[in-house]
């Protein structure tokens, strides 16, 4: 059970910790072996995950550990980091991680309190691939309108995400 909780969160996040990897490693083949050390690291301590913790800040920790490694290794190429560069950018970026997850949670909550009919709008807008005149019309809308309607709905959005960050609750 918990092999498949640590399987379920690695999926999950595996292109932000891949991602919090690249940040930190100027050139893409170094990331991709980064990635793959940490891949198995990760599965060898598995069992010191604890669920219900942030597996994102637990999995990136490992991650600097596995880049510091991997520099130190890498020491005759002239673009490695100074450690100590590279473990602000890791607590930084790692911060800005732990941020984005926040405000994608807080975006999912506050499309979920839009009525009905906004949501669709913008889950359609953003996952259509069609023209917002075409997306206008299947909502019997003409465009300037649709796209009126749609500017409304973001700044509300955006409010609501705000007020969350800012402790609020509505």
């Amino acid at each position: 059970m918990a092999e498949e909780h640590f399987m379920a969160e690695f999926t999950r996040h595996q292109r932000t910790l891949y991602g919090y990897i690249r940040s930190l490693c100027p050139r893409l083949q170094d990331a991709d072996e980064v990635f793959s050390q940490t891949s198995m690291a990760l599965w060898r301590k598995s069992s010191q995950y604890e669920p219900g913790t942030n597996f994102v800040a637990w999995a990136c920790r490992m991650a600097e550990f596995e880049v510091l490694n991997y520099l130190r290794t890498q020491r005759r190429d002239r673009l490695v980091f100074d450690e100590q560069l590279l473990t602000t950018l890791a607590h930084e970026t790692a911060e800005y991680l732990a941020g984005n997850d926040r405000r994608a949670a807080a975006l999912r909550d506050c499309l979920d309190q839009l009525p009905e009919n906004h949501r669709r709008m913008i889950v359609t807008r953003y996952e259509s691939q069609d023209p917002v005149g075409r997306i206008a019309e299947s909502f019997g809308r003409s465009a300037a309108s649709f796209s009126v309607t749609l500017h409304k709905i973001r700044k509300q959005l955006l409010a609501c995400i705000r007020g969350r960050a800012n402790g609020e609750t509505s």
